[in-house]
């Protein structure tokens, strides 16, 4: 019995050891925020966990929306599709309407293997691909 565990041991520790190779990514969306937290340089803001969190991870300090309307944002964001004047420009632009063949950035990662979930209003709609998660 102890002969099984060390030959499944061999087996699986390239398995588990590439699996734990790949980064983890937190991926976090909020409307209206502005750079108002300690880890844009912001004194009077008190913000000590995004600031704990954003010195292990990147920040982004030149981020701009595609559009002007959240729903096409978002939808272009998550896309990665510039928006058009047939696609992605109201405030009811979906994704899975506008471009039905294009995986999502979530669906992106879900499909190589990440875990995605959304907890959250990253779609205008909640069902706007739900294949993603």
């Amino acid at each position: 019995m102890k002969f099984h565990y060390i030959i499944l041991t061999i087996f699986l520790a390239p398995i588990l050891q590439a699996a734990d190779s790949r980064p983890n990514v937190l991926f976090i969306a909020v409307d209206d925020l502005r750079p108002e937290l300690g880890c844009y340089g912001v004194d009077y803001m008190r913000t000590p966990n995004m600031d704990r969190l954003a010195a292990t991870g990147t920040i982004f300090d030149r981020a701009f929306c595609n559009v002007a309307l959240w729903c096409a944002s978002r939808a272009s964001l998550m896309s990665g599709i510039r928006p058009t004047p047939d696609r992605f420009v109201t405030y009811m632009a979906r994704q899975d309407q506008q471009a039905p063949d294009v995986p999502s950035l979530a669906e992106y990662f879900k499909e190589n293997g990440f875990y995605t979930v959304s907890n959250g209003k990253i779609y205008h709609f909640k069902d706007d691909t739900p294949e993603s998660w």
